[in-house]
């Protein structure tokens, strides 16, 4: 019986984690589409907009999404992979009862993620849902 459970477990977050990841991916072919389209038919369908400022403006959006887009994948991956492998149990007994030194600890977990937020961000509002 308890076999049956943990095989149903394993099974829904392999399925969380295939969707997360399907979902990832879709975003961000989309995301890739939609730049691609706009930088290609921009400049024919407004002559007048390509200014030096309007380059300069897309050529820094464009910089910060191909940076920001790989960490937010890491974080939709691990927010998921979190999720459906690590049960409630792990965190009632690493967290310290006390929520003033449940924060600080919580804080130093974070040190395995890249220092943005882009990562950090989908990870704890998958903790903060799960209570």
């Amino acid at each position: 019986m308890q076999n049956d459970v943990h095989i149903r477990r394993l099974a829904d977050g392999l399925r969380l984690t295939v969707r997360a990841l399907l979902h990832a991916g879709v975003g961000g072919a989309a995301l890739i589409t939609i730049a691609t389209v706009a930088s290609v038919l921009g400049p024919l369908v407004a002559l007048d907009l390509y200014t030096p400022p309007v380059a300069a403006w897309w050529t820094v959006f464009t910089a910060i999404t191909v940076q920001g887009v790989p960490f937010l994948l890491l974080g939709t991956v691990v927010s998921a992979a979190i999720g459906a492998f690590v049960p409630q149990r792990v965190f009632t007994r690493l967290l310290p009862r006390h929520p003033a030194l449940a924060v600080p600890v919580a804080g130093a977990a974070g040190i395995a993620l890249p220092g943005c937020e882009c990562a950090s961000v989908p990870v704890a509002g998958s903790l903060i849902r799960r209570g």
